[in-house]
């Protein structure tokens, strides 16, 4: 009877095909249902990944054998009211009518939908991490043929720094293929792998090549560089997308 009450509200807060509701919905909201009576067991449920930005991403296992079948992706501020909702519940009923407008509003309304709608892309997008000092700034990644060529900015904050960018980097697209570094550069040093004198206060131009990239690659899954600043160090990149020249 709980599940009923629960499917029934989140039928009424989507407007969707009957088909949509009955098989996709039906299985969300037994999947909250779940997490929310007993969230000590979520890993059953649901496959989370928390990104760098503090956001997640969450699919749901609703597939045969707990295979992953549809995801949403939450921001930081999305993901933490899942949390506090999950823990501080006291009542899964409760639990479940918060935490259904977060999930849903994240939800693709239908398949058929998202085929005939225009992916609109947010630019001016950078990503950045800092390590020991350095600010390291991804601005963009663009397909040539088939090399993707990166550009970064980097920036020595506290002192002057020598900055390595090696050739063991790394990138995954979409399908988890992997692609191998072809050159690097800092500055005015180009090789496999560079090394520069950053000094404090300055933007440092830099790039990072990767070969035998495919034409179905369209999204950097992650990208693994390989940096040093007196000790090899890796730092990731995530859902960077692939830009066509």
């Amino acid at each position: 009877m709980r599940f009923y009450k629960l499917f029934f509200v989140l039928t009424a807060a989507l407007t969707c095909t009957s088909s949509y509701a009955s098989d996709f919905l039906d299985s969300v909201a037994k999947n909250i249902q779940a997490v929310c009576d007993k969230p000590e067991n979520a890993g059953s449920h649901w496959d989370i990944s928390v990104m760098a930005d503090g956001g997640a991403k969450l699919g749901f296992k609703i597939g045969a054998g707990g295979k992953v079948d549809g995801k949403v992706t939450l921001n930081k501020s999305e993901w933490s009211n899942v949390i506090k909702t999950v823990e501080d519940s006291k009542d899964y009923r409760e639990c479940a009518k918060k935490l259904m407008p977060i999930v849903l509003k994240s939800l693709p309304q239908t398949q058929e939908a998202e085929k005939k709608t225009k992916k609109r892309v947010l630019g001016g997008i950078s990503w950045q991490r800092y390590v020991d000092g350095v600010n390291i700034k991804l601005k963009s990644c663009v397909r040539k043929g088939e090399t993707v060529e990166c550009q970064l900015q980097l920036r020595a904050e506290d002192k002057d720094i020598h900055f390595g960018l090696f050739s063991y980097s790394v990138i995954f697209d979409q399908r988890g293929h992997s692609f191998e570094t072809s050159q690097t550069g800092i500055a005015d040093k180009l090789g496999r792998n560079t090394s520069k004198l950053l000094i404090k206060g300055i933007d440092t131009n830099a790039f990072i090549r990767f070969s035998g990239v495919t034409p179905n690659s369209k999204l950097i899954s992650m990208m693994r560089l390989s940096v040093a600043t007196g000790s090899s160090k890796t730092v990731e990149f995530r859902d960077v997308k692939i830009n066509i020249e």
